[in-house]
């Protein structure tokens, strides 16, 4: 049976794109990587986001999504992180609810702050209001993705249909201050780590063995049913 993105259970590949490579072929290799996982029994898989080319991440992972669900037989995708301080909350939400009307029950998102200096100043935004840009972004774009506050976007078929089928959501935490954010804004906390450029080593491999169970605890963003953590 498929797994929901972020479900209990749910075993996901992380992706990065090969920067050596022209863009075309970059592009071709995401959705060749993200087929060959699912085929070979992962759930889902999720992009990251930096800017100015850094290597092995994307400026849209959510767009990145869209081409492994294209090539994907079947699984979910997810962009995670995106950096939501970097992006307005309304046009993620529209974003991310018209990609689930092409997919439905196959797309989650994961979102952060952002940490790297290059990234905001490529955007001309400060970094010093990030966390509280982030923590009103994450609030808005619950309540859109999860139905229970459309806002503005009420008229939106695509967010209509989030009230029933709501787009799942987690956010990156690597502190106290962040999960207690993440379960405030009725989202779920998921660690985020960047990792340093590696050397592309080749095409991804048809002999890659089945996927074990995850190590981790599983996760499942859904409207808040009890109060935020407390110290």
């Amino acid at each position: 049976m498929a797994q929901a993105p972020f479900a209990p259970g749910s075993v996901s590949l992380r992706l990065y794109p090969h920067n050596d490579l022209p863009a075309p072929a970059i592009v071709e290799e995401l959705r060749d990587q993200a087929a060959l996982g699912a085929e070979r029994g992962f759930d889902g898989v999720m992009t990251s986001e930096h800017h100015g080319g850094f290597a092995g991440y994307l400026p849209n992972p959510l767009q990145a999504a869209g081409w492994c669900l294209e090539a994907m037989p079947h699984g979910w995708a997810a962009p995670c992180p995106l950096l939501l301080s970097l992006r307005p909350p309304a046009l993620v939400a529209e974003e991310a609810a018209w990609l689930a009307a092409r997919f439905p029950g196959r797309v989650g998102v994961g979102a952060a702050a952002g940490a790297l200096k290059d990234d905001f100043e490529i955007m001309g935004l400060p970094m010093d209001d990030r966390a509280a840009r982030f923590s009103n972004g994450l609030e808005q774009l619950v309540g859109v993705l999860n139905g229970s506050d459309p806002r503005g976007l009420a008229g939106d078929p695509a967010i209509k249909a989030c009230a029933e089928h709501p787009v799942p959501l987690v956010s990156a935490a690597m502190s106290f201050t962040a999960v207690r954010r993440a379960a405030c804004h009725g989202s779920t906390p998921t660690a985020a780590t960047r990792q340093p450029p590696r050397k592309r080593t080749g095409k991804a491999s048809s002999s890659w063995p089945r996927p074990r169970p995850a190590m981790l605890p599983p996760v499942w963003p859904t409207r808040r049913t009890g109060p935020a953590l407390t110290p």
